[in-house]
């Protein structure tokens, strides 16, 4: 369990440390660099786990009653 507190908190001062960059690079203000790019490099994950159920074929209907 530490050891993934470590890992999260590595690799998010690498993401941070990296979009900055990338925004100083380009001169874009720090704030577009966060919300813009900082926020669909975290969701890309979320794609690629939901493409990868699709591709299972594990859909699950869900009905409302």
């Amino acid at each position: 369990m530490l050891m993934s507190v470590f890992y999260l908190a590595v690799f998010a001062f690498v993401m941070t440390s990296c979009m900055d960059l990338l925004g100083n690079m380009v001169h874009l203000d720090p704030f577009l660099v966060g919300i813009v790019f900082a926020a669909a490099g975290t969701s890309f994950p979320n794609v690629f786990a939901s493409m990868v159920v699709a591709r299972q074929g594990n859909n699950v209907r869900w009905r409302i009653w």
